[in-house]
């Protein structure tokens, strides 16, 4: 079986002219495909290649043309006799169509061919030694004379034949049916119309059902090359083992050299070149090709976080709104002052207040259009905009400043914050904040047996409050006293 090369069959003409040549029907559509693609047609040529007698691949075909126009002449521009299992020959009691065989001892000794050559035939003599080990000890566990896999295409089978009718002649002759097509099966000569026991060497489901037919057991149908003995047989010739190459004896021959090498342009590929239907990778991860990606912050779809817009358009928003505020007069502010504020009991902030109230002009003389501004708030720069007392610390950049976004004001978190509760905080929202005065009254937890004025809330039994271990002695004294 040759992977679509083009010397391959004219050299085995020449030197095994009576071999069957077959051709991977992997490569065949693969080569097909990239002008017929679509999972229909794909599926569709399978049916055309696994296809075990003639009538039907020429139903398959038929329904092949369908799917498209010189579709079949495309197809069958590959000779029918390599690729078809209902043109292949039956002596080989094999109906493999695709040359996985080849594929996996490839896929097995891949580690091993890039290395030199005396190391790679080394590392393979090894392996085979392994590998026919193993294969020993995989015979002793059979449970019957024919191998697990014959014996599991043997059961297949026979659950296939439960959807069968059969017609028997009283003689070796059989007539199964099986949907619109009826076989003819020949218990003497192991034949069936169908050609997949023929083909493969072990009975079929019209064959299975013929056999139950007459009261007799499928498994004796085998062919030999799935019995224990044959298998055996492939493995009864061992490897020896033998030195590593420092204690091999010299000999007087002229030394091999290796070829020289030639450099080639690029990196030497390693991996064989997968089409573009085939799947890159059968395990791992999955492939995101396809999938849209969607923003963590924004929720939207075609973008991720880090090219986000939504951010600096909120950055803009809240700078506008803060400009409007400032902008805008307080009324509420000048009237009364708000609960939850800075207090101005502080040494600063009375100095600025008095400054303030001596650069002001009299209430009668200022402009009743422009709002007045209580408290330290006045005295900061309006948030969102650069100024040059901010020289301390890590400032802003000028990018981040042009985005519009917010600059954290050298005097937050000075003074004391009263709460409405009546807490006085200094130098709130630090990591150096510290409470006061506190609106709630606490007692010491030095002393004990104390009334702390507090009672939690009683358990009930039997309708009544129930006392603690504590308040029954205090009864007890009281009582005494009396």
């Amino acid at each position: 079986m040759a992977d679509m090369q083009k010397g391959f069959a004219a050299a085995l003409n020449e030197v095994l002219p009576n071999a069957e040549f077959r051709m991977c029907a992997r490569h065949i559509w693969s080569n097909w495909h990239k002008k017929w693609k679509g999972e229909e047609r794909r599926k569709q040529f399978w049916r055309c290649s696994k296809s075990s007698y003639e009538v039907k691949f020429k139903e398959e075909l038929e329904k092949m043309d369908k799917l498209g126009k010189d579709i079949c002449r495309d197809l069958l521009y590959y000779p029918k006799k390599s690729w078809v299992r209902a043109y292949f020959e039956v002596h080989s009691k094999c109906d493999v169509v695709e040359n996985n065989m080849c594929e996996t001892f490839n896929s097995w000794i891949l580690a091993s061919r890039h290395k030199s050559i005396i190391t790679m035939l080394e590392e393979i003599r090894r392996k085979i030694m392994t590998r026919q080990v193993d294969m020993l000890k995989f015979a002793d566990t059979w449970i019957s004379d024919i191998s697990p896999m014959a014996r599991l295409l043997l059961e297949d089978s026979k659950d296939l034949a439960r959807k069968c009718t059969v017609l028997w002649n009283a003689d070796v002759g059989f007539e199964i049916g099986e949907g619109l097509h009826k076989h003819v099966v020949n218990l003497t000569d192991k034949v069936c119309t169908c050609r997949a026991w023929q083909l493969r060497g072990i009975p079929c489901q019209h064959a299975v059902l013929a056999y139950y037919h007459i009261n007799e057991e499928p498994e004796q149908a085998v062919e030999h090359w799935y019995k224990r003995d044959t298998f055996l047989k492939a493995y009864k010739y061992f490897i020896q083992p033998m030195t590593n190459m420092k204690m091999w004896s010299e000999t007087n021959n002229p030394m091999i050299e290796p070829p020289k090498p030639k450099p080639m342009p690029g990196r030497p590929q390693r991996n064989r070149r997968k089409g573009k239907d085939e799947p890159k990778k059968k395990y791992g991860k999955l492939s995101k090709c396809g999938v849209k990606m969607t923003c963590s912050k924004c929720h939207q779809q075609g973008h991720n976080k880090r090219y986000c817009k939504a951010e600096n358009w909120m950055h803009s928003q809240q700078g506008s709104q803060s400009s409007q505020g400032a902008s805008q007069p307080d009324a509420a502010g000048s009237s009364s002052q708000p609960t939850n504020s800075m207090c101005f009991d502080t040494t600063r902030v009375r100095r600025v207040n008095e400054a303030r109230s001596s650069s002001q002009p009299t209430p009668s003389s200022t402009d009743s259009s422009r709002p007045s501004r209580r408290g330290l708030g006045s005295q900061l720069p309006p948030k969102g905009k650069k100024t040059t007392s901010q020289k301390r610390g890590r400032g802003a950049s000028q990018e981040d400043a042009e985005k519009g976004a917010q600059k954290r004001s050298k005097n937050v978190g000075f003074g004391i914050y009263t709460a409405a509760s009546g807490t006085q905080i200094l130098k709130p929202e630090t990591s150096s904040q510290r409470v006061m005065v506190s609106g709630s009254t606490y007692k010491s937890a030095a002393p004990t047996r104390i009334d702390l004025g507090f009672k939690a809330r009683g358990l009930r039994w039997k309708g009544q409050d129930a006392v603690t271990t504590s308040q029954l002695q205090q009864m007890k004294a009281n009582f005494s006293k009396k």
